[in-house]
């Protein structure tokens, strides 16, 4: 029997592809190179982080400047442990409207002041606009690839700079956890990953799950090539370094908990009985298991 959490995503999905229409991802274009590929492209200058204090910066890619938003919501000192986080897709991170998708402040803005550490929140590229403009832009398989890209190189520029200081996790749902393991697979200079709701299997979430029915039509024609660009599981497993904390939801119709965990060892990944979207709309597991990680990381 079909989960009601289940049931919850696809009908969500399926009004999502109603939105989006023709403009669903990758409905123009799948030419790309691999992610890791575009990543060696990027190039992307962090500003010094020394206080509370939003930077609006851009990056040079090979689908031209993309702008970045970097904002530090609490800061108490170089020497103290710091969290990056990156916010699931299409999300606005630092909008304060409370119609607006939020998991960086549901997760930890919101209890910030209860954490002996820097946060740090990442906005990446093409989430300024309006959601019809992001689907636009989705269009273009290289344009997420160079998002994906751009959000790798900044959080890698961030943790840099940070490389003589406390120690630094990186952190995410959905589109974040994706980010977060790229980061692990090809940078592996933080201290602790804690990605949520994602998995290494990045093409085959367009291709194989529920959210195909988002997967536009040069998509749908070749998904061998969104596949190839995308999915980065052997990379992740032969590479993938710090220590990871994952959590994945059971019933989750987009992340598949089966195909997904296999990013993972079984001992590491806490499960719980969610799917995607009641996950994100009720998120209290995922900000406590968030939470735990953290206040471990400022301990003594």
């Amino acid at each position: 029997m079909v989960s009601h959490h289940a049931l919850i995503d696809r009908a969500t999905v399926r009004l999502g592809s109603l939105f989006v229409g023709g403009n669903g991802f990758f409905a123009q274009s799948v030419d790309a190179p691999r992610v890791e590929e575009t990543l060696s492209s990027v190039s992307v200058s962090v500003p010094t982080l020394n206080g509370e204090e939003l930077h609006e910066i851009s990056a040079d890619t090979p689908v031209g400047t993309l702008g970045v938003g970097i904002k530090v919501v609490q800061w108490c000192g170089a020497d103290h442990p710091t969290v990056v986080y990156h916010h699931g897709n299409d999300e606005r991170p630092f909008s304060s409207s409370r119609f607006s998708p939020n998991t960086f402040q549901d997760l930890l803005v919101d209890h910030a002041d209860n954490l002996e550490l820097n946060v740090v929140g990442l906005r990446a590229p093409f989430h300024d606009g309006t959601t019809r403009e992001y689907a636009r832009k989705m269009g273009e398989l290289s344009n997420f690839a160079a998002m994906l890209a751009t959000s790798v190189a900044t959080i890698d520029g961030i943790v840099d700079q940070l490389e003589d200081s406390g120690p630094v996790a990186v952190a995410g749902v959905s589109l974040g956890g994706w980010v977060t393991n790229l980061h692990r697979a090809y940078e592996g200079t933080a201290d602790v990953y804690v990605p949520m709701l994602a998995g290494a299997d990045l093409g085959k979430l367009f291709t194989q799950s529920a959210y195909r029915r988002l997967l536009g039509r040069a998509g749908r024609e070749n998904p061998t090539a969104v596949e190839q660009t995308l999915d980065f599981g052997e990379d992740l497993r032969e590479n993938g370094t710090g220590t990871v904390y994952p959590l994945l939801a059971r019933h989750d119709q987009y992340i598949e908990y089966e195909l997904q965990r296999l990013a993972y060892d079984e001992s590491d990944l806490l499960v719980v009985d969610r799917g995607h979207i009641t996950a994100t709309l009720n998120s209290t597991p995922l900000r406590e298991h968030l939470l735990g990680v953290l206040a471990g990381l400022s301990s003594p």
